[in-house]
């Protein structure tokens, strides 16, 4: 009763900038109740679930030579031919995550029997890295998906590795490194990678990451979990041809006109960064999820939280 009019009124007065330079120019208040309505928008986002079904088509013959923001495939006439992942990302567990909320998320991922469920990091935040009990519990409905749910650590999770490691651990939770798995789904073998989060040295560190990777043997599909998509830039792409990669850490950008069916953001404003949606750059696709949950201010405006059943459409099926 006191953190989320707090929160609301804090993160309000942050966006009423532009109104602040219209009383100081115009000596008028008449607007400044503005942004107060935005940011009650904002906070009132945050419990709205959108479920939308996006199809990535690995055959598009996009190439750009820079990465750049790319159309969904059409929906396909038969789902069994698309390989069906549900990512996880920017849960966030804390404050604006309840416990409650985060084991409904996950067990609505089980209800939709993906091929794959992959967690692409930032699982705790401020007061739930005390126990690693809290995380593991938010958790437990993925713990009989075993074999089919893997994750990669984000950079809020090396706050309280330990705990994150033994929460994913506790559930049956495949934990990737700076790894790969082939992993056996029923359209076939499909390469899983998980890539680290560095905030130093990256490009060394994702260089020497993927240049250790084993060949890959006969797979349908190399799909790569990456916390932050800006890490893209420092990985060598044809080391080891990667055909998706799936990411978060933007939150998608956080305010925008998504909600209104168009695609720009803060982000998208100020820098070419990838923010939500699907990117691409010379064969490699990148899907940048807007994640679920929230760090800092409960506030989404015009980009609502995604939940999402990512449908790829597969180059090739092994005969």
């Amino acid at each position: 009763m006191i953190n989320w009019p707090g929160q609301w009124f804090l993160g309000a007065t942050i966006i009423a900038f532009p109104w602040a330079l219209w009383l100081v120019f115009f000596n008028s208040t008449d607007l400044l109740y503005v942004p107060y309505i935005l940011g009650l928008i904002g906070i009132l986002q945050n419990f709205r679930i959108s479920e939308e079904s996006i199809v990535i088509d690995l055959n598009d013959n996009a190439q750009p030579s820079q990465l750049s923001r790319l159309e969904l495939a059409p929906p396909p006439s038969n789902n069994n031919d698309t390989l069906q992942i549900i990512q996880l990302t920017d849960p966030h567990l804390g404050p604006y995550m309840s416990v409650a909320r985060l084991q409904h998320i996950c067990k609505n991922a089980v209800d939709k029997q993906p091929d794959l469920i992959l967690l692409t990091g930032d699982f705790l935040t401020m007061e739930s890295k005390g126990s690693v009990q809290t995380l593991s519990q938010s958790l437990q409905p993925l713990k009989d998906y075993r074999g089919k749910v893997f994750a990669c650590m984000g950079n809020h999770d090396y706050e309280a590795p330990e705990i994150v490691k033994t929460a994913l651990a506790d559930n049956n939770i495949t934990l990737l490194i700076d790894e790969a798995l082939v992993v056996q789904t029923r359209l076939g073998p499909v390469e899983v990678i998980g890539f680290d989060s560095h905030s130093k040295d990256r490009k060394h560190k994702l260089s020497n990451a993927i240049k250790s990777l084993p060949n890959k043997k006969n797979v349908i599909a190399s799909i790569a979990m990456l916390h932050d998509p800006t890490h893209l830039s420092d990985i060598p792409l044809t080391s080891h041809p990667i055909d998706l990669y799936l990411s978060g850490h933007t939150h998608g950008g956080l305010m925008g006109l998504v909600s209104l069916g168009l695609k720009t953001t803060v982000i998208s404003l100020f820098s070419k960064s990838p923010d939500h949606g699907l990117w691409g750059i010379d064969n490699t696709k990148l899907y940048v999820h807007r994640g679920t949950g929230h760090y800092g201010f409960p506030f989404r405006l015009g980009v609502p939280t995604e939940h999402s059943v990512i449908k790829v459409r597969l180059k090739k099926l092994l005969a």
